[in-house]
């Protein structure tokens, strides 16, 4: 059986470029929902700590 090269690297570049779109698409969808969802990797108790220290600055700022 006989396979021609150029078969082979058409295919290999089809496949890459097919992986290539597949990349961007995936990189665009990313980019939307960082976005839309800017917080949506921290969870509640790092919301409540950072509210936490939000606090205690400004405690530390009025009592001077």
């Amino acid at each position: 059986m006989y396979i021609d090269l150029e078969l082979i690297v058409g295919v290999g570049a089809l496949l890459l470029a097919i992986f290539s779109v597949l990349v961007q698409i995936s990189m665009k969808i990313a980019k939307i929902e960082a976005q839309v969802l800017p917080n949506s990797g921290s969870s509640i108790s790092d919301k409540v700590a950072q509210i936490d220290r939000r606090l205690a600055i400004l405690e530390a700022t009025l009592s001077r």
